[in-house]
Parts: C-alpha cells; sequence; structure tokens
C-alpha cells in the first residue's frame, strides 16, 4: 500500500516537473519572449569587453552582467566549448568557447555593435 502511494506521488511530481518545463529546441533551457533574438559570440584570449573567463559557467554570467550593464534586455546566456582554442598568441585569437544568448529584438543593433552575431 504505501509503496503504490510513493508511485503516485512520485509519478504526479514528474508530470508536475514536465508540465512546468520549457524545451526550446533540443535541450532544456529557459524560454525567451517571443520578441527575442538568438545571437552568438566567438570568445577571445584577451578582448573580450566582459574580461576573462575560463570556465562557461563563469563567462556566461560575465557576458549576462556586461550585457545588463549596457542596458540590453537579456532574456538567457550560456556558454560551452564548441572546438579547441587556436594556436596563436594574440588577444583577439579564440578560445574555442561560445557564448549563446537570447536578448530582445530592440537591443540586436546594441549586440551586434558589440561583436556578437546573429
Amino acid at each position: 500500500m504505501k509503496a503504490t502511494r510513493l508511485s503516485v506521488l512520485l509519478l504526479s511530481s514528474l508530470l508536475g516537473l514536465g508540465a512546468t518545463s520549457c524545451f526550446c529546441g533540443e535541450k532544456e533551457e529557459v524560454c525567451p519572449a517571443e520578441d527575442s533574438v538568438k545571437v552568438t559570440y566567438a570568445q577571445t584570449q584577451c578582448a573580450d569587453h566582459w574580461g576573462q573567463a575560463s570556465d562557461p559557467q563563469v563567462l556566461a554570467s560575465k557576458a549576462s552582467a556586461y550585457l545588463t550593464q549596457k542596458g540590453v534586455q537579456v532574456y538567457s546566456v550560456t556558454a560551452a566549448s564548441t572546438g579547441p582554442a587556436q594556436v596563436c598568441s594574440a588577444c583577439t585569437c579564440l578560445t574555442g568557447n561560445v557564448v549563446e544568448a537570447y536578448v530582445a529584438q530592440a537591443d540586436l543593433p546594441t549586440v551586434l555593435g558589440l561583436g556578437f552575431k546573429q
């Protein structure tokens, strides 16, 4: 009898989680607003506006804080390693990390001016 109650409770919890989750693409993430635009930025070794960050989570946090400081409406910011770093010593050499963000359509000119790509 107790096992049945536990099963029902577990199943109800999972269904509730599924109903409140949001899938925007292939993975679960924060759903952007309808007027948002997806932009990306390839991290450099030392030429990014928000400073350096080797960890993708720190990179996403710094990029999000910087964009917010610039008055950009940010819905979601993530970062991930997409490949190996370029072998060179210039500040503009790419690290292999990419920032992906959803921002308000009205802020697109601002983020493009900061080096993001649509």
